[in-house]
C-alpha cells in the first residue's frame, strides 16, 4: 500500500482522529500552561518588587505593628501584648494585633501590597519559630520599601522615646527583657561633686568623635569601670546615662556557666546599635593573678569564660567597634591590671559612700519645702560615724516620705 493511501485511510479512521485530537488538545494546553508560567515569571521578575524580612531582624516587629495599622480590616490577626506604665508607676497590659501567619493586603503610597507571613522551622537557639514576612507590590522602585521601614521605625521609636529598653543574652542573640522602663533623669542620680559632669562630658566626646578615631587608626570603642561600695548608685547611674543618650542597655552576666569565650565574643559583636553593654560585678567573673585580698574576696572557677577570652573580646582582633562597655564592681582590688588597662577600661570612676554635699542635695530633692532642716538632717546622719551609702539615705526618705521631721527622729538603717 502506498504511503498516500495509508495516510488517507488513517484520516478517515474515527479512532485515530479522536486520539490525534486529544494529543493536539493536550499539547496545546501544555503550551498555554508553559506560556502562562513564563509570563507570570516574567511579570514577577520585571514588573513586581519583593522585599523579605526575617524574624531575626530588629525591624521585624516594627513592620508587623506597622502593617496592622495599615490593614485595619484584616480578620486574621495575632495578639501582641504590651505593658504600659502611667505617671503613678502603675503597670497595665495593652493588647494589640499584628498580622497572623498567612496572606494580607494593604495600601501605602498609592500602591497595593501583598504581605505573606510564613512561619517555618523552630529556631532552637532562639526558642521560637523562625518567621519570614514577604512584601510584594507592582513596580520596580525599591524606594517604597525604604519609606515603609522608615515610617515603621519612626512609629516604633515614638512609642519608646521616653523609655529605656533592656536586653539580655539568650543563646547567641540578644532578646528584649520585660517591658521598657521610663527613662531616669540624670539629675535624680546624686553623686559626689563633679562626677556626673566628668562622665557625661567623656561620653559626649566619644559618641561625637567617630571620624577622629578612624582617621587616627584608633579602635572606636570606650570602656568604663564604676567601682565602690554596694548601694552607692553605680547601676542607677548607668540606667540614667542610657536614658540621657537615648540608648538601650544590654546586660551580660559574664559569670553565667553557659557562657563560653566564643559566645561572649559573638554577643559583644552583635549587640544592638546605640546600646550600652553592661557587665555587672565583673570581679565575680574573672580570675585574678593578684595575691588574695585581706578580706578573702577571690572568685575562682565561677565561670567558663577564660581571662584571655574576656580580654580578647574587650580589646582584641575580634572585638567590635562603635561600642560602649560599662563594668561595675564592689571589689576593684581583685581585678587584674590587664583588665583595667587603657583600651579595655578607659575611664575608672570611684562611686563612694555619701558625702556631706550628697546628703544635703538628696534631702532638698525629697523635701524641697523643708530646706531649713537640711543641716539638721546631715548632723543626724553624721552622729553615727559609720559610712552611709546613698541607697540607705534614699530608703530612709522613702520610709518617711510624708514628713521631714520624722527623718530626724529615726536612725538611718
Amino acid at each position: 500500500m502506498a504511503f498516500g493511501e495509508l495516510l488517507a485511510s488513517l484520516q478517515t479512521n474515527p479512532y485515530f482522529g479522536a486520539g490525534f485530537g486529544l494529543v493536539g488538545v493536550t499539547a496545546g494546553l501544555a503550551i498555554i500552561r508553559k506560556g502562562l508560567m513564563l509570563s507570570a515569571h516574567g511579570l514577577q521578575r520585571y514588573a513586581l518588587t519583593t522585599c523579605e524580612v526575617n524574624s531575626k531582624d530588629k525591624s521585624y516587629q516594627w513592620l508587623l505593628a506597622w502593617i496592622s495599622r495599615q490593614s485595619s480590616r484584616a480578620q486574621h490577626v495575632a495578639v501582641s501584648t504590651d505593658f504600659v506604665e502611667d505617671e503613678a508607676g502603675r503597670v497595665s497590659s495593652r493588647f494589640g494585633f499584628v498580622p497572623a501567619p498567612g496572606i494580607h493586603f494593604f495600601r501605602f503610597g498609592g500602591r497595593i501590597f501583598k504581605c505573606e507571613r510564613r512561619r517555618e522551622q523552630m529556631d532552637a537557639l532562639a526558642g521560637m519559630p523562625y518567621e519570614v514576612c514577604t512584601l510584594t507590590t507592582l513596580g520596580r522602585d525599591k524606594q517604597i520599601y525604604a519609606d515603609i521601614f522608615a515610617d515603621a521605625r519612626d512609629i516604633a521609636l515614638a512609642d519608646s522615646r521616653d523609655k529605656t529598653a533592656t536586653y539580655i543574652a539568650y543563646g547567641h542573640e540578644w532578646r528584649p527583657f520585660g517591658h521598657s522602663r521610663p527613662k531616669r533623669p540624670i539629675e535624680s542620680v546624686i553623686l559626689a561633686d563633679g562626677l556626673i559632669e566628668l562622665i557625661t562630658n567623656d561620653l559626649y566626646a566619644f559618641i561625637t568623635s567617630a571620624n577622629w578615631y578612624h582617621s587616627r587608626g584608633i579602635p572606636y570603642r570606650r570602656g568604663y569601670l564604676f567601682y565602690g561600695p554596694p548601694g552607692t548608685g553605680k547601676s542607677s547611674l548607668i540606667f540614667s546615662l542610657a536614658g540621657l543618650l537615648h540608648y538601650s542597655i544590654c546586660v551580660l552576666n559574664v559569670s553565667d556557666l553557659s557562657l563560653t569565650d566564643d559566645r561572649l565574643t559573638q554577643l559583644l559583636n552583635t549587640a544592638p546599635k546605640d546600646a550600652i553593654i553592661l557587665l555587672e560585678d565583673i570581679d565575680a567573673a574573672v580570675v585574678s593573678r593578684a595575691p588574695q585580698a585581706s578580706d578573702g574576696v577571690r572568685y575562682d572557677g565561677l565561670t567558663r569564660v577564660t581571662s584571655s577570652g574576656l580580654l580578647n573580646a574587650l580589646d582584641g582582633v575580634v572585638s567590635s567597634d562603635a561600642r560602649i562597655v560599662m563594668m561595675t564592681t564592689n571589689h576593684v582590688h581583685v581585678l587584674d591590671d590587664t583588665l583595667t588597662r587603657p583600651g579595655r577600661v578607659d575611664l575608672k570612676v570611684l562611686i563612694d559612700n555619701a558625702t556631706d554635699n550628697q546628703i544635703r542635695r538628696a534631702f532638698i530633692r525629697f523635701y524641697p519645702n523643708d530646706k531649713d532642716m537640711t543641716d539638721k538632717f546631715l548632723a543626724h546622719v553624721r552622729s553615727d560615724p559609720t559610712p552611709v551609702s546613698m541607697a540607705r539615705i534614699q530608703a530612709h526618705f522613702l520610709l518617711h516620705r510624708d514628713s521631714a521631721e520624722q527623718t530626724l527622729k529615726h536612725k538611718v538603717l
